[in-house]
């Protein structure tokens, strides 16, 4: 199952290349850029939450709240659903009045994320994109944790969106993350037992072993 680690591991990859080469570019763009940007997102959308305000992602998904009971409804767009062939069962379905959204704002995601606006909005590209394209390989299964508002679960079949407190919105066992992981990765939860992230995690550890010390 594909984690939020996942994604922006593999997106850092394909501009720094799968295991290290050139970690920073133009500068300040580096690997770490991937994370800062996914952490400020997840920043903004509990901001704005408190105040029961709605976000919209871009080509992605947007967040809205009943103007009455004020809770909270989660969207995926249209377009995205179009372009990689997802089915979304909107589990918070409601005719209620919303209160007003607005676009996320680059400026301040940027300003979160310690880099240019033009390479904050490259980067969120990057990663909805690849969330995108993940889903398109009806073979794969996603649990995208936005880390204190929910998480986004599912294939390209039946994907749902849980918000804390909501059955299915606790991803289940843990493991211990490679040295490769993100920040954002650290301490959370992994979806599933994957016996392929074992295998992985195993082989990276024989990687960084001394000679020596490698099986076989």
């Amino acid at each position: 199952m594909y984690r939020v680690e996942d994604i922006i591991t593999e997106c850092a990859d394909a501009t720094f290349g799968e295991g290290g080469g050139a970690n920073v570019r133009d500068g300040e763009f580096s690997r770490k850029t991937y994370d800062n940007v996914w952490n400020g997102l997840v920043h903004i959308l509990r901001s704005n939450g408190k105040n029961h305000r709605g976000v919209v992602l871009p080509h992605f998904a947007r967040i809205t709240y009943q103007k009455v009971l004020k809770k909270p409804k989660f969207i995926m767009s249209q377009q995205f659903l179009k372009t990689y062939g997802v089915k979304f069962n909107e589990r918070q379905a409601s005719r209620s009045p919303e209160t007003a959204t607005k676009d996320l704002n680059f400026a301040k995601l940027s300003q979160l994320a310690k880099c240019t606006k033009d390479v904050t909005k490259t980067v969120y590209r990057e990663l909805t994109q690849r969330i995108g394209e993940v889903l398109k390989d009806g073979g794969n299964q996603v649990g995208i944790t936005f880390k204190g508002i929910g998480v986004l679960r599912g294939d390209k079949f039946r994907l749902q969106f849980f918000f804390e407190g909501e059955k299915g919105s606790r991803l289940r066992s843990s493991a211990s993350f490679t040295k490769r992981a993100p920040d954002s990765a650290k301490g959370m939860m992994l979806a599933g037992s994957n016996r392929l992230v074992g295998n992985q995690q195993e082989q990276q550890v024989q990687r960084n072993a001394p000679p020596s010390s490698r099986r076989g």
